[in-house]
């Protein structure tokens, strides 16, 4: 790909897309150790390989108007673990989580989810391309040391501020019509998530607190 853009796929390679203008001026790297991003893991199958040993996720926030499909999206499926919960976005074939998103593209951002990210690219190319995390969410859910009890985040504000420079631009210049998980026309997802029950969200948070031990 060409300096800025990077090919970003599934682990089968039957689900690829292309990012553009990936620099750390343009995306907000984060980890996130929220129960529910455990559970996502934990979901597809990919906790051993997606969660760090802290029980960390590896999100790259980027506007939504950057990421475009190249094939596959009849393979891209969602899941959300309540009617209120984000939507949760991977490919149905290999089980690879993609990103999550907001409820609608009102709000047109993108949490790329590694290891979509480096599948199709070099893994150090791509780091340099993300920076340093520029901020820890909901560290009280981490495992381990690095568990911090009643903080929720850490660079809190570095990360608002920087989700507003990646936002407001995309608003202002109507590129947030542009939400790849979403019709532009009707508004509608390009799948409908599954919301799961509370009984499917009980199991999972078992699946988390057993990972803990």
């Amino acid at each position: 790909m060409t300096d800025d853009h990077y090919r970003v796929q599934c682990d089968c390679g039957l689900v690829t897309a292309v990012v553009g203008d990936l620099r750390p001026a343009t995306c907000n790297h984060v980890k996130c150790y929220c129960k529910d991003c455990q559970a996502f893991a934990h979901f597809l199958g990919r906790n051993t390989d997606v969660l760090d040993e802290q029980g960390g996720t590896d999100i790259a926030q980027i506007s939504a108007g950057r990421l475009t499909f190249r094939a596959g999206t009849d393979k891209v499926a969602g899941m959300r673990m309540s009617e209120s919960g984000l939507m949760r976005w991977y490919a149905s074939c290999c089980r690879t989580p993609i990103a999550n998103t907001a409820a609608s593209a009102k709000l047109p951002f993108i949490g790329l989810i590694a290891p979509f990210m480096t599948n199709g690219e070099d893994e150090g190319r791509v780091d340099a391309a993300l920076g340093p995390f520029r901020g820890y969410g909901f560290v009280h859910g981490a495992k381990g040391d690095r568990a911090v009890p009643g903080r929720k985040h850490e660079g809190f504000l570095a990360i608002a501020l920087q989700l507003a420079r990646i936002m407001i631009p995309a608003l202002l210049t109507g590129a947030a019509r542009k939400h790849p998980f979403f019709d532009a026309d009707s508004g509608a997802p390009i799948s409908e998530p599954t919301v799961l029950s509370e009984a499917e969200r009980v199991a999972l948070r078992e699946k988390v607190d057993a990972d803990r031990l």
